[in-house]
């Protein structure tokens, strides 16, 4: 599985996230798409749009504190998701905010991230 962390705002998925997303349908599947938001309701539209373009599945951390952009709190999802499901990578977007997660990320699981590459 290849796990894809996705950035939206307000519901609204941010285009390089749709990139990820297709870069990882190159490397594997199922490939399975995780976001963060204030609650399930704000990003149903958003998980039509990623099921769309690929996603096998797409998995929700709904919390009122992930309203707005909560870099650690979205990699301690993405941590858990990471270790339950065993992906063999985790994507974001190469943009600002996608390094910042995948930082945090890395941090936790003490794993190595690499970024800006091509």
């Amino acid at each position: 599985m290849i796990l894809v962390h996705v950035d939206h705002d307000r519901g609204e998925v941010d285009p390089l996230s749709l990139q990820a997303l297709a870069l990882a349908r190159t490397l594997g599947s199922p490939v399975e798409a995780a976001l963060a938001a204030r609650d399930e309701a704000e990003v149903a539209e958003a998980c039509a749009v990623l099921a769309e373009h690929g996603a096998d599945a797409v998995h929700v951390a709904a919390h009122p504190g992930l309203a707005d952009y909560a870099p650690q709190a979205t990699a301690r999802s993405l941590a858990h998701l990471a270790s339950t499901g065993s992906p063999a990578a985790v994507l974001a977007a190469g943009s600002a905010r996608g390094n910042e997660v995948m930082a945090h990320l890395g941090a936790m699981l003490d794993l190595p991230l690499a970024t800006d590459c091509t």
